[in-house]
């Protein structure tokens, strides 16, 4: 889910998938040159893994057990974010009420942290091991998916990319996104599609506002009965919301191929799988190609 304009939306492959509208417009406004653009949806919502999920939520009933009343999962960026983490794990240890569920993007994210006795500080390696011995933080594996990640957690909170939270939100998580960067507030504030869902919703500026909302949500929900929920924008995000995008996507490179066997060189080939894609899902899935 692109965040907005930037040079991978604007990757020049001869066909481009996109998973909905939103991701659509950020390639054009980006100068994509791609000579077919096509929606098919969010692949990742069709990819979840079972063992995963009822992992994580075999988890979150132990955490119940143990007086845990929120839980949240905590996607991180593809960079270290050792204040991000910093600010959960405080609140983990001061909080018994509190469990974390920890989806990292792995190696140059949590794993660049040096957690394993060569933390990035004495501070964050105390606080790390703190949490720890709460027994109410679980770090779920890399084959689990952001919605196998959240839809257990009372609220996913992420930072840096949309993705992740936007794949949660399409398989029913309440999602919050921390906005470091400000994004509507600058050039990309067009494409800051979490931001239109309003104030004190699924964005926020700073960690302490964040844990605010969640609590008195805890205590009462109706105090902000829409906080982390997404589902306004969600047809935005996919067009199809059916977790079919990677039998579309190996459809089309059936087509594809077929053309090829039959003699068509590559453009030829290209675009009759973009005509048979608009026939079968509408043309209005083809942004440009036809």
């Amino acid at each position: 889910c692109l965040p907005g304009i930037d040079n991978v939306s604007a990757r020049s492959h001869d066909v481009f998938f996109f998973w909905g509208q939103h991701d659509v417009q950020v390639a054009l406004d980006s100068g994509s040159v791609s000579k077919h653009m096509l929606v098919s949806g969010c692949f990742f919502t069709g990819r979840s893994n079972p063992q995963a999920r009822n992992g994580a939520k075999s988890i979150v009933s132990d955490f119940r057990k143990r007086g845990v009343n929120y839980v949240i999962t905590l996607f991180d960026s593809s960079d270290p974010a050792p204040n991000f983490y910093r600010f959960f794990m405080e609140w983990l240890v001061e909080d018994p009420k509190l469990g974390l569920l920890i989806k990292s993007k792995g190696r140059r994210s949590w794993e660049g942290l040096k957690i394993d006795h060569q933390s990035v500080d004495d501070r964050f390696g105390e606080i790390l091991q703190r949490a720890r011995d709460t027994q109410r933080i679980h770090f779920l594996s890399n084959d689990s998916s952001p919605g196998d990640a959240a839809v257990a957690a009372n609220f996913a909170v992420g930072m840096g990319t949309f993705s992740a939270i936007a794949v949660a939100a399409l398989q029913g998580a309440r999602v919050l996104y921390m906005d470091y960067e400000r994004l509507s507030q600058g050039a990309q504030s067009p494409y800051s599609i979490f931001h239109s869902l309003g104030h004190n919703r699924c964005v926020f500026y700073d960690l302490k506002t964040l844990k605010q909302e969640v609590l008195q949500h805890a205590a009462n929900p109706k105090s902000n009965p829409h906080l982390g929920d997404a589902s306004r924008i969600l047809h935005r995000l996919d067009s199809f919301c059916d977790g079919g995008a990677s039998c579309r996507i190996a459809e089309y490179v059936e087509w594809y191929m077929e053309g090829v066997d039959q003699g068509l060189d590559r453009d030829e080939a290209t675009l009759s799988a973009t005509r048979k894609y608009a026939e079968k899902w509408g043309k209005d899935k083809v942004v440009r190609g036809l």
